[in-house]
């Protein structure tokens, strides 16, 4: 059981980002549950106030593992297209014959119709594994009472769905508020962040032990 544990903390030390920077000290456990619990994160943050970056709030992403198929699939389509869409453009500019430049746009519109499928599909996989998400939140937050700005919240951040959980003051509540009230928040939401980092450590450890899923 807490082999597993200590597997995952050695796994998730020696991940760092395309500039050699290992994960942040104040996420790092929320990192190791999420992933112990089979949510797969892919960017985190532990928040900061500084004069470079201002005032970012304690965050983690995540990503359903079977988008990756998906997403290089959809990529590969896009280099088909390219080409096309180029000369499309370029027909334009030259004031070609509509007739010519449908006739181009017709060769690829399976190819937009397969992308069409294939975007829905990556955002049914992340809505599944939002889902988890949601379950061990409804869970925290029951009987749990915290200021509104302070509550966790999920985000969908992009097109395919990739979702963000952080408090409800990332949304730019406290973008334009006084240094002291901005270090306040910042703390505050770190506290609901590691608060449920150990709640779903209890978790994690309970199914280990037990061989169940809450």
């Amino acid at each position: 059981m807490q082999g597993n544990w200590n597997a995952l903390v050695a796994k998730f030390s020696r991940v760092t980002d395309r500039l050699g920077r290992g994960i942040d000290p104040g996420i790092f456990e929320t990192v190791v549950v999420f992933n112990g619990l089979g949510l797969r994160t892919v960017s985190s943050c532990e928040g900061h106030l500084d004069d470079d970056r201002g005032l970012l709030f304690p965050c983690i992403d995540i990503d359903a593992p079977e988008v990756d198929s998906v997403l290089q699939e959809m990529k590969r389509l896009e280099g088909e297209v390219a080409p096309v869409e180029q000369k499309i453009k370029e027909m334009k500019s030259k004031n070609a014959d509509r007739c010519t430049i449908e006739a181009e746009f017709v060769t690829i519109d399976p190819i937009y119709h397969t992308m069409r499928e294939l975007r829905e599909q990556a955002r049914r996989l992340q809505a599944r594994q939002r889902e988890k998400l949601i379950h061990y939140l409804t869970l925290f937050y029951e009987g749990r009472s915290v200021p509104m700005d302070r509550r966790l919240i999920l985000t969908v951040k992009t097109m395919l769905g990739r979702t963000r959980l952080g408090s409800q003051a990332m949304e730019d509540f406290y973008v334009t508020a006084p240094y002291e009230i901005q270090k306040q928040k910042l703390k505050e939401a770190q506290q609901e962040m590691q608060a449920f980092t150990q709640f779903l450590k209890q978790i994690y450890f309970s199914q280990q032990s037990e061989g169940g899923m809450l």
